[in-house]
């Protein structure tokens, strides 16, 4: 491994033990679950949104946020329409007006945990002025309430479902964490598992390389999308198709198993240019394989 390959690894590790990212988080919500104690979670997803509700803790914009000497966690996140994240999802479904709260886990309640750091425990949803709730523990939904108030409970789950979860596990971090928005040229973006397909967008989480090399540590948000442009190195790889744009290759290239020429998870790194927080070119790619 060469010596830029490794200093890309140390950086991986230490993003991930001093800014910690969820591990599981834009993980696909999967088809149906298979909970066997669904009622047992329930109980105790419900103390903890009671908890999260009465509890004396920090309000910091549409988050409620558990202050400790450690650092803070992410109790609970609103978004209302007008979300530039949620918005596109919401219009392409045909709905018009929603109000989302994300809740996650509260060890205060019991010292319990369902999910983690691994997304949403629970969304209380109103979309065009119905009320919806839904349960998880990770990527599972274990039940869902409908408007008309039948329980599922390891319902089937569907594409809009999935993007809600997304968006969950997206505002599961404090958004303040990611204060970068500078432009960036020729610079190297270093992202864990925080990446977020959201229909024809692709939202990333990272950190950039050259901030780190200079002991500054900045983190950005990026989106990358069917305007971003690919150089001819991307070309190179072979997960790359005759036509492709930004959005169309990078999604190929994270859903493909690193044997095959795909992402490695922490080690990988894009050089791009930006303008504030769009990629408007990938110009290549330090890799492990």
């Amino acid at each position: 491994m060469s010596g830029k390959k490794i200093f890309i690894a140390i950086i991986g590790l230490v993003m991930c033990l001093v800014f910690p990212f969820p591990s599981m988080a834009g993980e696909h919500l999967v088809d149906q679950a298979q909970c066997r104690n669904v009622e047992e979670l329930i109980t105790v997803i419900r103390g903890m949104y009671n908890q999260t509700n009465r509890g004396p803790y920090v309000t910091e914009g549409n988050q409620v946020l558990r202050t400790r000497d450690d650092g803070s966690a992410v109790l609970r996140s609103a978004v209302v329409t007008g979300d530039p994240l949620v918005d596109p999802v919401m219009k392409t479904y045909g709905y018009q007006t929603y109000s989302l709260e994300f809740y996650y886990d509260n060890p205060d309640y019991d010292k319990s945990y369902v999910s983690g750091t691994n997304g949403p425990n629970f969304i209380y949803a109103v979309i065009d002025n119905r009320e919806y709730r839904y349960y998880f523990q990770g990527n599972s939904m274990i039940r869902r309430i409908g408007p008309e108030g039948t329980v599922s409970d390891n319902p089937k789950t569907n594409e809009f479902l999935n993007l809600l979860y997304q968006a969950g596990c997206y505002y599961q971090k404090n958004p303040a964490s990611y204060s970068s928005v500078r432009s960036l040229q020729q610079e190297s973006i270093v992202f864990g598992p925080n990446y977020y397909v959201m229909q024809k967008d692709i939202v990333v989480q990272a950190g950039i390389l050259e901030s780190f090399e200079e002991g500054n540590g900045e983190y950005g948000i990026f989106t990358i999308d069917k305007n971003t442009q690919i150089s001819n190195r991307i070309q190179e790889e072979v997960t790359w198709r005759e036509g492709d744009n930004g959005y169309s290759w990078l999604k190929r290239y994270l859903e493909t198993e690193p044997a095959d020429g795909g992402y490695v998870v922490s080690l990988d790194c894009l050089r791009v240019n930006t303008t504030g927080n769009h990629v408007d070119v990938i110009e290549g790619i330090f890799a492990s394989h």
